[in-house]
């Protein structure tokens, strides 16, 4: 009988629960009117899996151009690993987002085991013309085991 209420309070409990335990956000990075690169940044992070998601989005186009990527790195224990993303002109790809269009907005997320406890961030930043593009960028790593 003990054996049979356990199993219809299992069964009780949503699949997804049952299967995946929620961890909470470790880290959120937030860099508003950045007008320059940021140089290769660490979030310390336990040892894990983790789903590292980023927005980057032009907040003043420049005058003539621009161009903006972000970089996301980590190690697996066996080698750094480092993945390029941006959107460029409504395409996914991985190169430099060169549309220097107010709003153009690139985000992406990858999942990353990181053994040594550190995941990186960084953008390279080019603009030319008398006004500068500014930018803003968010990042966040979402621990999942």
């Amino acid at each position: 009988m003990k054996r049979l209420l356990l199993l219809i309070a299992l069964a009780a409990v949503p699949v997804a629960a049952q299967m995946h335990q929620r961890f909470p956000a470790s880290t959120d990075v937030l860099a508003t009117a950045q007008s320059a690169s940021i140089n290769t940044t660490t979030i310390t992070v336990a040892p894990g899996i983790y789903n590292v998601c980023w927005v980057q989005q032009i907040t003043r186009a420049a005058t003539v151009s621009s161009a903006l990527l972000t970089t996301i790195g980590w190690n697996n224990g066996s080698a750094k690993s480092t993945t390029l993303f941006s959107l460029n002109g409504g395409a996914f790809q991985l190169i430099a987002d060169s549309s220097n269009v107010l709003n153009s907005t690139g985000s992406g997320c990858v999942v990353v085991f990181s053994a040594d406890g550190a995941i990186t961030y960084g953008t390279t930043y080019a603009s030319v013309g008398a006004t500068a593009m500014l930018y803003g960028v968010y990042v966040t790593a979402e621990r999942l085991q």
